[in-house]
């Protein structure tokens, strides 16, 4: 999936995020060096001088400001890579609106027509025929399409979330995700 970045954009961004994660981990450095040194003051001589304690706690402020002003950079670059690896589905199903009986079960969701390609449906329909399940090679024996097209369909039927497919040896085994579709 690719989120509009040509590669000198996503270059440019990672270089940014190296820049704030290199910033974020020094001035959490100089934090906890500052602080020990510090600590080290007091214990050796007991007390500190108030302009030793401005510039340490100017040191800390400027410091924790860095980290924070890092975390927002980072935070903010978060966004721009997230959005590459979100999964979005698209809803499938119609339902079915005819009145039932008391006695009788409402009926399963059904496949959308509209939303489907011939093939893809006569895919579907070979997989209901044979347990929910099938090899692609016997999908390509028995449909008049290529192993190409068969490939790319099936690649958009996984995509919708109606098959999932399986490595089996040298060939997938595709399977129908919901077994309740008419």
């Amino acid at each position: 999936m690719n989120n509009g970045f040509d590669p000198s954009e996503r270059q440019k961004i990672l270089r940014i995020a190296i820049f704030y994660g290199i910033s974020l981990l020094l001035s959490l450095l100089i934090i906890v060096i500052s602080v020990t040194f510090f600590v080290m003051i007091i214990y050796l001589e007991g007390k500190v001088s108030s302009e030793f304690l401005y510039i340490f706690v100017s040191v800390v402020i400027v410091n924790f400001a860095i980290s924070a002003l890092s975390i927002r950079g980072l935070m903010g670059l978060y966004g721009s890579f997230q959005s590459e690896h979100t999964d979005r589905r698209t809803i499938v199903f119609s339902i079915n609106n005819k009145s039932h009986a008391s006695a009788e079960r409402p009926s399963a969701p059904k496949l959308n027509p509209e939303y489907f390609t011939d093939l893809e449906l006569e895919i579907i329909d070979m997989l209901k025929n044979h347990g929910n399940r099938i090899l692609q090679s016997d999908i390509a024996k028995t449909i008049n399409a290529s192993k190409a097209s068969i490939s790319r369909v099936i690649t958009s039927l996984e995509s919708k979330g109606v098959v999932v497919r399986m490595r089996k040896g040298v060939t997938n085994e595709i399977i129908l995700v919901e077994t309740n579709f008419k």
